[in-house]
């Protein structure tokens, strides 16, 4: 899967899984769900990688949460068709993944770096 939104780097046994959409503050788009899901079930199956670190693109924001403009904004119409939006189970595949993911998770966050448990 070719990712635009979510980027690998590797450095010796660490790899930095990057939300790139400085743009938007990082927010999370369908596509990025989906690469993220990606991202995590590449390096778990990556044995040179121990720790996991996810941070975002540029110097604002590690990540605004979700891509508000990817929901409907006039209600007052019906909708053409339905909006894309992630259902449930992908919100629950990617914290599967994340779960399943073998290395120690770090998130960097301006600054800090919180540990995942």
């Amino acid at each position: 899967m070719e990712r635009k939104q979510v980027l690998i780097e590797r450095r010796n046994a660490v790899a930095r899984i990057i939300i790139n959409r400085p743009e938007k503050r990082n927010s999370i788009s369908v596509a990025a769900i989906r690469e993220l899901i990606d991202a995590f079930e590449e390096l778990r199956n990556d044995n040179s990688i121990s720790v996991v670190l996810t941070t975002g693109a540029g110097d604002d924001a590690y990540c605004a949460g979700r891509d508000l403009t990817e929901f409907p904004t006039d209600f007052s119409k019906p909708a053409k068709r339905a909006p894309r939006l992630p259902s449930r189970r992908s919100h629950s595949e990617l914290s599967e993944s994340n779960d399943r993911c073998r290395q120690r998770l770090l998130s960097r966050r301006r600054h800090y770096a919180a540990l995942a448990p």
